[in-house]
């Protein structure tokens, strides 16, 4: 019975690391998506519109073509 029972343990233990290493290249994927969208300094911009108008925004949003 020790046995039957040590054997179940290792199964469980092997699937639980399949499925943590399943997650780790998850999360792996995510962070370099993350790691694109993140801005640059010079990425930021702050205009002046007309003295008394001042808006920030990102290179991204001013180049975007719809």
């Amino acid at each position: 019975m020790f046995i039957k029972e040590k054997q179940k343990f290792r199964e469980l233990k092997t699937q639980e690391i399949k499925n943590l290493e399943k997650e780790k290249e998850k999360f792996k994927d995510n962070l370099s998506i993350l790691e694109g969208m993140k801005y640059k300094d010079n990425d930021i911009l702050d205009l002046d519109i007309g003295g008394t108008h001042k808006i920030t925004t990102t290179r991204a949003t001013l180049t975007k073509v719809s």
